[in-house]
């Protein structure tokens, strides 16, 4: 059922293998491998000089925040991903890092959900994970609330009675 697999770099993060190329396909693409970032909210961020090699077409700038908190505008191109025969076009940051990385937009583009494991990382259609939690719903008892206990008190004690 799954819709892919991917693996684990040396540092224990999630990788996926997808191909990357111009969204006007005059240059053929690259087969890549990027870390899924969880805490990266865009769609994909590659090296500046990946980007030169794929002559992927200027887009725009976008200001991003970074892990400490500071803030840097980013050059965007716009660039064609395609993984397990599904294809996505979307703005792709540029940076100075070795490192690609997949955000949560490249999730959500794909429609998919992520499974990390000890030793797996899983990607499943989204509403495959929708359907199963559904049926987890059906099929899971119902917990009960307790009735409530009387007490032999049933009225708050006046505060002048407390002392």
């Amino acid at each position: 059922m799954p819709l892919g697999t991917g693996s684990f770099d040396e540092t224990g993060r999630p990788r996926l293998k997808f191909h990357l190329c111009g969204a006007v396909p005059s240059v053929p693409g690259l087969d890549v491998e990027g870390v899924v970032d969880t805490g990266f909210t865009g769609f994909i961020q590659i090296p500046i000089e990946l980007g030169f090699a794929l002559k992927l077409q200027l887009e725009s700038t976008s200001q991003v925040t970074l892990a400490d908190g500071s803030t840097i505008t980013q050059v965007t191109v716009l660039a064609k991903a395609k993984y397990e025969g599904l294809e996505v076009t979307g703005a792709v940051g540029l940076a100075g890092s070795p490192i690609i990385l997949l955000g949560m937009d490249f999730l959500r583009q794909f429609h998919l959900s992520l499974i990390v494991a000890r030793e797996h990382v899983i990607l499943m259609p989204e509403d495959w994970v929708e359907q199963a939690l559904d049926e987890q719903k059906k099929t899971q008892p119902q917990p009960t609330v307790p009735a409530p206990v009387e007490t032999a008190m049933t009225t708050p004690i006046p505060p002048e009675a407390e002392t």
